[in-house]
């Protein structure tokens, strides 16, 4: 059910922990939730996370990512990609940002078909879309920071962050970690 791997493995030979299972906490973290420095999982948190939904300095989510580098159908960070992705730098369908450039595009520098930006007259299909998509992307023009643009799809990542890296400490607490020991259950 959960498998916590941190370090070398005497037994495997391996030089850093691989952990798999329903929840997965170590230096590679493979599973249901996983938690780790490479984490691929439906939820995933890590240096590099891979999932449905991601949260990571590089995260990649099908449905959703948040981190310093995202790319998903919904996407938060420094830089963004995918469906709807708002930060500091945003590329997709609807994008907003400091530099956002896509179909739909808001921001300081808004490049697209359809662009709210400063400087320009707000172009009415752009309002409309960004009206429309306002519950997920948040209403605030970028560079508000967590309550500006993205609040929407920020509060729950970090609330489901919190609720994953509780459920990894509580499955660390549950035994050893492999590499001093194995605590497969």
């Amino acid at each position: 059910m959960y498998d916590i791997a941190f370090g070398p493995d005497p037994l495997t030979g391996q030089r850093v922990g691989r952990a798999k299972g329903l929840i997965a906490v170590g230096d590679v973290a493979t599973g249901g939730i996983a938690v780790g420095g490479m984490a691929i999982g439906i939820v995933s948190v890590g240096g590099i996370g891979i999932g449905v939904a991601s949260l990571g300095g590089m995260a990649t989510g099908l449905l959703a990512a948040a981190g310093g580098c995202s790319l998903g159908g919904i996407a938060v960070g420094g830089m963004a990609a995918g469906g709807l992705c708002t930060g500091g730098m945003a590329l997709g369908a609807v994008a907003s940002g400091g530099m956002a450039i896509g179909l739909y595009a808001r921001g300081g520098m808004a490049i697209g078909q359809h662009t709210i930006g400063r400087g320009k007259t707000p172009d009415p299909e752009a309002v409309r879309i960004f009206d429309m998509v306002e519950p997920i992307m948040g209403a605030s023009l970028p560079g508000a920071g967590l309550m500006g643009g993205g609040r929407a799809i920020v509060a729950p990542m970090v609330i489901t962050l919190f609720l994953v890296v509780m459920i990894g400490l509580i499955a660390m607490t549950m035994g050893r970690t492999r590499g001093m020991g194995s605590n497969r259950a």
